[in-house]
């Protein structure tokens, strides 16, 4: 892949990850900083966890510096499982407006729903239940658990609370472990 499709639109890359020129574009950026370690490159396709937005029938990214939301059909940067999941997400009768963080866990798809609007309509409701995802929350109610969803660190698997700060890739988590 040469360039994402969303690069310049989508508020989500301050750099195109997908371009063969971003690595020389960031070091660029790092001149003066001196690390003690070469910096690492995080492969585009393994990012395990995005925070969407939505507002009603819309569902997506923010665009670059405003409020409105574009649609994201697929994300180079995102995993497959991720990617395989939208554009069912982009289908629910979205209403009031929040944010959406999809997580691709060891056993599975976790979405966490935080919105204004502290419920959800039954069409709602009955549409997420559809989603292949092992767990759906709204402001941290239970719509669907079919699982509890899990993460491995380093050989320990642990449970994986709703709407937690995760490492956006497994490399990236396991670099900063080391």
């Amino acid at each position: 892949m040469n360039k994402c499709p969303f690069f310049g639109k989508c508020g989500g890359c301050k750099y195109d990850f997908a371009s063969p020129e971003y690595q020389s574009e960031k070091s660029k950026s790092l001149i003066g900083f001196n690390p003690t370690t070469a910096p690492i490159w995080i492969p585009h396709g393994t990012r395990r966890r995005a925070d969407f937005c939505f507002a009603p029938n819309q569902f997506g990214f923010f665009e670059t510096k405003t409020k409105n939301i574009i649609k994201i059909d697929r994300c180079p940067n995102l995993t497959d499982g991720i990617n395989q999941i939208l554009p069912e997400m982009h289908k629910l009768p979205w209403c009031g407006s929040g944010s959406c963080l999809i997580t691709e866990c060891d056993n599975g798809i976790d979405i966490a729903i935080t919105s204004n609007v502290p419920y959800f309509t039954p069409e709602f409701r009955n549409a997420a239940l559809k989603l292949p995802a092992i767990r759906i929350t709204w402001n941290d109610k239970i719509i669907k658990k079919t699982a509890t969803p899990v993460v491995t660190f380093d050989n320990h698997t642990t449970e994986y609370p709703s709407n937690a700060f995760l490492q956006p890739s497994i490399h990236g988590a396991d670099t900063l472990r080391s």
